[in-house]
């Protein structure tokens, strides 16, 4: 039985160091950069390591672009592996996301917008058609989530690969208290509400959520929510990845 050892199973303090998004990443590359991590279905799955150079990809990408530590990111789209490494891209620079709810409409998106004052979107094809009626209360800066294309704010910027893959990322140590993500409610009592979530408050919440949810290394999780929902994104996004 595959379960005998289960304490010695578990991720903690002691494997990632502190609670941090970069420090559970970096656990989960070491022990698992060849195994599979995440996919859609009927496609080729990403494994822990190709997450690992996607992320550094889009991380010299936003700081290509101008994206400095602490600026605001949202993300809109459905759950898919370039929004796993899109997200770690992200915080793991001690820069912030803020991950929508994809059925959000375009009224709340525009007032979240307003709200946050984000530097950069990074939003699927489908959600970006969907907003084009409001597109000059988009941020300057926009990257297609499936291929990381920039669609706006790269005028005058050399983005070949090669140019990107040279850009020098910021040196920035991330702290436990720094702010990971903004998470917007749903807004069913009213205007949508931002409410900041640090490192800790997240990554502590996956590695406690073991104690009564144990994942052996074995295990697939089919996810259907949207991994911007908070718990979502607990149970199927940072503890599977853990």
């Amino acid at each position: 039985c595959p379960y005998w050892n289960l304490e010695k199973n578990l991720e903690t303090i002691e494997d990632l160091g502190k609670y941090t998004f970069p420090a559970l990443l970096a656990n989960s590359v070491k022990k698992f950069a060849m195994s599979n991590a995440c996919t859609l279905v009927g496609e080729k799955p990403w494994t822990y390591g190709k997450i690992a150079e996607k992320v550094e990809y889009v991380a010299k990408l936003l700081t290509l672009l101008g994206a400095e530590p602490y600026s605001k990111v949202v993300l809109l789209g459905n759950g898919c592996p370039s929004w796993v490494a899109a997200y770690f891209a992200v915080v793991n620079y001690a820069r912030i996301a803020v991950p929508l709810l994809p059925d959000f409409s375009p009224v709340e998106i525009e007032n979240i917008c307003a709200h946050c004052k984000p530097d950069v979107l990074i939003i699927s094809k489908a959600q970006y058609k969907r907003l084009e009626k409001i597109a000059d209360k988009l941020p300057g800066v926009i990257i297609q989530l499936e291929d990381f294309e920039v669609l706006a704010g790269g005028d005058g910027i050399n983005l070949k690969q090669e140019n990107i893959m040279n850009v020098q990322l910021p040196c920035v140590e991330v702290a436990e208290d720094d702010t990971a993500s903004i998470i917007y409610t749903s807004g069913t009592t009213g205007r949508s509400k931002g409410v900041e979530l640090s490192h800790k408050n997240l990554v502590w919440n996956a590695v406690q959520g073991q104690t009564c949810h144990r994942i052996n290394k074995m295990d697939r999780c089919l996810s259907f929510l949207p991994i911007s929902h908070v718990y979502e994104f607990t149970v199927d996004f940072t503890m599977q990845l853990m």
